[in-house]
């Protein structure tokens, strides 16, 4: 099957279109929001707390994710509800009719071409990173509680409830942001290498050369360190 709406997807075009049109995104009767169909990306985050800066060595640590919308999802209900908040709770930042958006705020979604080396993102589709302090409820199409795991990937298809909320009051970093209340399982699709960077991408253009001739390698041997380990330190 060929998808060509998403990058690196099996489960072709006709599939995503219909799971959005079965439950597209939409606000919920208690003000919070359902996603509609979204790819899930760097899920290590779901099962387990991790640091909301993994390059930050003292940065608070929470449960989160990355959700990756198709390009045909209407991010309406989500603005809708970010501008309520920015509104209510952030009323020193206005809104620029010009440049859509509320001055100093973070934004409300991203595109996928800030991350064209990671696998699964989409240039010219949204995606956001919403976190939660607590557990995220995790469960399959018959509201099943899913405790395995490697049952949710990245890559894998998910339905989720996000949850607005006023972020980063008195901090550079503010804004409106989402919290992952819930998370159901609808499709598996191809593994996405989310750890780190495709290294397909990274190299993209790097011309093709010749190794060296020789016993490069045995070289290298003759250097390594005797056995037992390198030598001590000098005192």
């Amino acid at each position: 099957m060929q998808t060509t709406i998403m990058r690196d997807s099996i489960v072709g075009d006709a599939w995503i279109q219909a799971v959005y049109a079965a439950n597209p995104p939409h606000i919920m009767e208690d003000g919070n929001v359902f996603t509609g169909p979204v790819r899930l990306a760097f899920t290590d985050g779901i099962f387990k707390m991790v640091k909301k800066m993994k390059s930050d060595v003292n940065s608070k640590e929470a449960y989160m994710c990355n959700l990756l919308f198709p390009p045909m999802a209407d991010m309406a209900p989500l603005w809708t509800k970010y501008c309520e908040i920015a509104q209510k709770e952030f009323p020193d930042n206005p809104y620029v009719q010009s440049r859509n958006q509320f001055v100093g705020l973070v934004e409300p979604w991203r595109d996928g071409a800030e991350k064209p080396a990671y696998s699964g993102f989409t240039p010219g589709c949204n995606f956001i990173i919403p976190k939660s302090g607590y557990k995220p409820a995790v469960v399959d199409m018959a509201m099943n509680p899913i405790v395995n795991e490697d049952a949710i990937y990245a890559g894998v298809w998910a339905y989720c409830v996000i949850q607005p909320y006023a972020g980063g009051k008195g901090k550079p970093k503010k804004g409106p942001m989402w919290g992952l209340l819930s998370i159901m399982k609808i499709g598996d699709d191809q593994p996405l290498a989310s750890a780190s960077p495709d290294a397909a991408v990274l190299y993209k253009g790097v011309k093709a050369i010749t190794p060296p001739a020789g016993g490069a390698a045995a070289a290298f041997a003759a250097k390594a360190p005797p056995p037992g380990g390198p030598p001590a330190m000098p005192g």
